[in-house]
C-alpha cells in the first residue's frame, strides 16, 4: 500500500470529475487534533466508529446489487480504513476508494479534517475543502549557529531541516590586527551559514508557492538573512519574532503560531471584502445557491466560498450536468432532474473539475444570510 502523500489540485480536480459506473465511492476522512495526537487509542475507536458507519451506509445504497459489488464495496472500505489506521496519530487522513471503477488515492493532509465517510457515485471533497490554510506556513530560527527549519503540521511545528553548525568565536585578548581579521572570518562564516538556510528556505518556498514563512531569532540575524532571499521568498515572509538563539520548541510555537492565525485573518477579510466589493458593484461575484450553481456549472467560478454551515439540496441534469436548488426537469434538454443530497459537495465537485478554487470563510453574515455559499467570479 503506498503511503499517504500530500495532494496536488490537479488531482484534486481530477477527483471533482470523476464519477463511479461499475462500483461505488468510498471517501473517508479521519481528522488528528494536535492536543490529541499522542491518544492512537482514542483516535482509533473514532476509526472504528466510522467503519461501522460506513457499513450501514454502504448496504443502504446498494441494497438490490449483486454480491460482486457488495463485496467489491466492503474491500473498497477496509482498504480506506487500513491506510486511515497506519496513519493513527501522525496526519489527518483522506482516502478515496473504488475498486472496479480503478479509483484508489489517499492524502496526507496537515489541518484537521473532520471525522466523514460517504458512499456515493462521487468522491466527496467538503473535507479537504474544509482543511486550515495555514499548514502550509513556514518557520525558520536562525543565529549565526542555528538554522532550523519548520512547517506547520496538524497545528505543531515540525522540524524539515537542520542546517545548523558551530561557529568560531571571537577571541578578545587577541592583537588588534588579529581580532580584526578574526571578526571578518567569522562574519563571513555566518554569512555563509545564512546564505544555505536562505537557498533551502527558496526552494521550499518555490515548490509551495501559497506557503507564508516566518523568521525567528535576533534581529540582526533575521535582517540578514531576509536580505539573502529570494524576490519569491522574501514575498513569502509573513513576519519576525524576536527570540534568543537557544529557544525551544514551546517558545518558537507560542510567538509564531498567534502571527500565523493574524494572517489568515488578514487574508479572508481581503478576500470578503473583494466579494462584497464586486457584489455592490454588479460585478464578478455570487451569492447564494441559484446563482453560485449555475456560475460553476458554466465554469465561471474562480474561488468558491463557503462557511461551515453551508449546506442544501440541489437537482443536476444527468445529461448536460447543469445543476440547480429546485426543479424537477432541465431547461436545456428537458431531462428529468436527478437530486443531489450534497449542494456543497456537488459545487465544489463543479468549481474544482473547471480549475476553480474553494475556501472556507469563518465569519461573514452576507455568506451565512444567503445559505452560506457565494463566489468570486473569472467573467
Amino acid at each position: 500500500m503506498t503511503a499517504a502523500e500530500a495532494i496536488s489540485s490537479e488531482e484534486l480536480r481530477e477527483l471533482a470529475e470523476f464519477r463511479a459506473s461499475r462500483g461505488v465511492v468510498v471517501s473517508l476522512s479521519l481528522g488528528v487534533d494536535p492536543a490529541r495526537a499522542g491518544m492512537p487509542a482514542e483516535i482509533a475507536s473514532r476509526l472504528d466508529s466510522l467503519v461501522a458507519q460506513g457499513r450501514r451506509e454502504g448496504r443502504t445504497v446498494l441494497a438490490g446489487v449483486g454480491h460482486a459489488e457488495r463485496q467489491a464495496f466492503d474491500e473498497d472500505l477496509a482498504r480506506a480504513a487500513a491506510e486511515a489506521r497506519s496513519a493513527i496519530g501522525a496526519v489527518s487522513v483522506a482516502c478515496f476508494a473504488d475498486g472496479p471503477d480503478g479509483l484508489w488515492r489517499s492524502a496526507a493532509v496537515p489541518g484537521r479534517l473532520p471525522d466523514v465517510v460517504k458512499v456515493g457515485r462521487f468522491p466527496y471533497l467538503v473535507p479537504l475543502m474544509s482543511a486550515d490554510l495555514n499548514e502550509q506556513a513556514l518557520a525558520a530560527a536562525v543565529s549565526r549557529e542555528r538554522g532550523e527549519i519548520f512547517r506547520l503540521r496538524s497545528g505543531r511545528l515540525e522540524q524539515l531541516v537542520d542546517l545548523s553548525e558551530q561557529q568560531p568565536r571571537r577571541h578578545r585578548d587577541a592583537e588588534a590586527w588579529q581580532q580584526a581579521r578574526l571578526e571578518r572570518h567569522v562574519d563571513e562564516l555566518a554569512r555563509a551559514h545564512l546564505g544555505r538556510i536562505a537557498v533551502q528556505l527558496d526552494r521550499l518556498v518555490a515548490a509551495n508557492p501559497s506557503a507564508g514563512l516566518i523568521l525567528a531569532g535576533e534581529h540582526e540575524h533575521v535582517a540578514a538573512l531576509e536580505a539573502l532571499l529570494s524576490h519569491d521568498a522574501r514575498a513569502a515572509v509573513v513576519g519576525a519574532v524576536r527570540v534568543e538563539a537557544h529557544a525551544g520548541m514551546a517558545e518558537l510555537e507560542r510567538l509564531i503560531l498567534p502571527l500565523l492565525d493574524q494572517k489568515a485573518r488578514q487574508e479572508e477579510r481581503a478576500v470578503v471584502e473583494r466579494w462584497r466589493s464586486e457584489l455592490g458593484e454588479r460585478g464578478r461575484a455570487a451569492q447564494g445557491w441559484t446563482d453560485t450553481l449555475g456560475a460553476a456549472c458554466n465554469g465561471r467560478v474562480a474561488l468558491l466560498l463557503f462557511t461551515a454551515g453551508a449546506a442544501g439540496a440541489a437537482r443536476r441534469c444527468p445529461i448536460c450536468g447543469r445543476a440547480s436548488p429546485a426543479g424537477e426537469s432541465c431547461a436545456v434538454d428537458g431531462a428529468r432532474l436527478e437530486i443531489e443530497p450534497d449542494a456543497l459537495d456537488l459545487v465544489i465537485r463543479l468549481t474544482l473539475g473547471h480549475g476553480g478554487k474553494a475556501r472556507l470563510i469563518h465569519d461573514e453574515p452576507g455568506l451565512n444570510a444567503e445559505d452560506g455559499v457565494g463566489a468570486l467570479l473569472r467573467f
